[in-house]
């Protein structure tokens, strides 16, 4: 699940709050509840895996190591921290930049890497971050840009922020992977003094993805509030003119950090551009 952009339609706004409104619901902004418990809600996710992974192809396709890094959407910094040991353990000296529209998200990430200087943190919308062209790599993980209904304001930010030559890397769910693992589908988490129940329905006539999260006391059972996602579906093919008409050359489309073909076997597809 992405953290970094979120703006629904007014109509499922307007929606939303008369439905929990007459429920006598308390809602959250998105990443504002979850944020405080979101890293032992993704304590699966294989961010060494994604880290080397990233790392690795930037340096087959550039013969060398990003040194100065943008993450857009980054969330807690999860991600962020397995790279910096990555590099360090190859002995080189980074410098991290994560941008998240989220403070609680933020607030973890910023007391995660207390007393690093590698790490700077933006509370920011992509839109709003300053363009420099000093990156080497930009990247947006873990399905962020599902958060966008409109891709050209990320492509044109990450095209600005990079350096001639620089590398594009970002991730985005498969269609397959919400149909077949999460449609209709209701997951319930254990979470320390909370338990969380996630709901998604996939509206595919508009290329909508649903998320209700609904958190609960874990010895009363009482409702504490809900978080309401609104996602978009984007085709590899769609993306893909994007990249090409933001002037991105080289390409490559993978899946699930992997070199895999793309089949519908994928959960998540990634794109490796360059500048």
């Amino acid at each position: 699940m992405s953290h970094y952009y979120y703006r629904p339609s007014l109509l499922a706004t307007k929606i939303f709050f008369q439905h929990f409104f007459l429920k006598k619901m308390q809602f959250f902004e998105p990443y504002t509840h979850f944020s405080a418990i979101y890293d032992q809600s993704m304590q699966t996710v294989a961010y060494e895996k994604w880290a080397d992974y990233i790392i690795s192809m930037y340096n087959s396709r550039k013969s060398g190591y990003p040194k100065r890094i943008l993450d857009l959407g980054c969330g807690t910094g999860r991600l962020g921290r397995e790279i910096f040991r990555l590099m360090k353990a190859r002995q080189v000296q980074i410098s991290y930049v994560g941008v998240d529209a989220s403070e609680g998200m933020l607030e973890v990430a910023s007391r995660s890497t207390k007393g690093n200087d590698s790490f700077t943190w933006h509370h920011s919308r992509m839109e709003d971050f300053p363009a420099s062209r000093e990156f080497d790599l930009v990247i947006s993980t873990h399905t962020t840009i599902n958060y966008l209904s409109d891709l050209s304001p990320f492509f044109s930010k990450s095209k600005s922020c990079l350096i001639r030559g620089g590398v594009l890397f970002f991730d985005f769910t498969s269609k397959e992977n919400i149909l077949r693992n999460f449609h209709d589908k209701e997951f319930e988490e254990s979470l320390g003094d909370e338990i969380m129940v996630w709901k998604t329905r996939f509206e595919k006539a508009r290329n909508l993805i649903h998320v209700e999260l609904n958190f609960h006391d874990t010895k009363t059972d009482e409702l504490l509030g809900t978080e309401y996602h609104l996602q978009y579906f984007h085709e590899p093919n769609e993306i893909k003119r994007h990249l090409a008409r933001f002037g991105f050359s080289k390409i490559e489309l993978g899946g699930d950090y992997k070199k895999n073909p793309i089949s519908k076997k994928v959960d998540m597809h990634h794109y490796f551009a360059i500048k």
